[in-house]
């Protein structure tokens, strides 16, 4: 991990990224497979893209009981959503429409505005660290009060490359003011990370200008991603300043579960012995580490 080598990071996460699609034939063989990967990574923050859980897949399903964790689902039914370790994460659902974010722009003369657009295709929440009784015992030692935004978006694939490095843009736009919005209710900027699907160049777009540029012992951590010999690109994006805490990304890992996946993948030969599972999806899932510690060392206390 980025941080082994440097001076020791106060908490960290394993975060994944997998645009799951609709490969499968059962959902029951989705959903189960999502879950013996996450826990055969050890996962805390999953992104999913392109979950189709209709309204006939049950809510007991999108909860995942796996000894020492509790994994919970939020998100949207078919596009993007969020699986998370509840016993060491709270969650706080972040809705556009509660901040007055408005991204309009102009098309042939008329005025648009691309918010419900970019509504129907993430899902947006704010983090927060819980603590274990065995930190509260400790007094909060060496314990870093973090909190971050986290969003899943399924991006445009398939138009035209003008048309999606302009929605793009958008979009970007859009996450820069919602995130300084949220923001508003804090004295801080709070970090946001994006874990996104997509296969256009990213290098291509400007972003807002109310993001900095972070670097970390001279290298941009702001921007990962990962490739497949297919060409579909998936990104995780982090963006945070002023923060009173330090937080940055480890390098991206792709996982090929049919290789480096042996558990997830005998959980998938069970249900589906006659499918591969490397046609899954059209994207490998990606593993990415995230770190937080303080900008100064205080002594620590009760954050509550």
């Amino acid at each position: 991990m980025l941080w082994q080598n440097k001076e020791r990071a106060d908490d960290s996460l394993t975060i994944g990224l997998w645009n799951i699609h609709n490969n499968l034939i059962s959902q029951s063989t989705r959903w189960t497979t999502v879950r013996a990967f996450l826990e055969e990574h050890c996962i805390d923050i999953m992104f999913l893209q392109e979950v189709k859980a209709e309204d006939t897949f049950t809510e007991k399903m999108l909860s995942n009981d796996i000894p020492n964790r509790y994994y919970e689902y939020v998100g949207l039914k078919n596009e993007a959503g969020i699986y998370y370790d509840s016993l060491k994460l709270e969650v706080k659902l972040i809705d556009s429409v509660d901040y007055g974010v408005l991204i309009e722009k102009t098309v042939s003369g008329k005025s648009i505005d691309q918010t419900d657009i970019f509504r129907m295709r993430e899902y947006t929440v704010l983090f927060t660290r819980k603590y274990t009784s065995h930190e509260q015992r400790q007094n909060y030692v060496h314990c870093v009060p973090y909190s971050f935004l986290a969003m899943s978006y399924h991006a445009m694939s398939t138009a035209k490359e003008d048309v999606k490095l302009s929605s793009m843009e958008d979009f970007f736009g859009y996450v820069s003011q919602l995130q300084n919005r949220v923001s508003n209710e804090n004295e801080l900027l709070y970090p946001i990370i994006i874990g996104m699907d997509g296969n256009l160049d990213i290098n291509k777009i400007e972003l807002p200008s109310l993001w900095t540029q972070p670097v970390y012992d001279g290298e941009r951590r702001n921007i990962s991603s990962t490739q497949k010999e297919n060409n579909i690109i998936d990104y995780f994006i982090y963006h945070g300043r002023g923060t009173s805490t330090t937080m940055w990304l480890g390098d991206i890992k792709c996982i090929n579960i049919a290789e480096e996946g042996s558990k997830t993948k005998a959980v998938f030969s069970e249900l589906e012995p006659e499918e591969d599972i490397g046609d899954l999806s059209n994207h490998d899932p990606i593993v990415a580490y995230c770190a937080f510690k303080h900008n100064t060392i205080t002594d620590q206390t009760n954050p509550n």
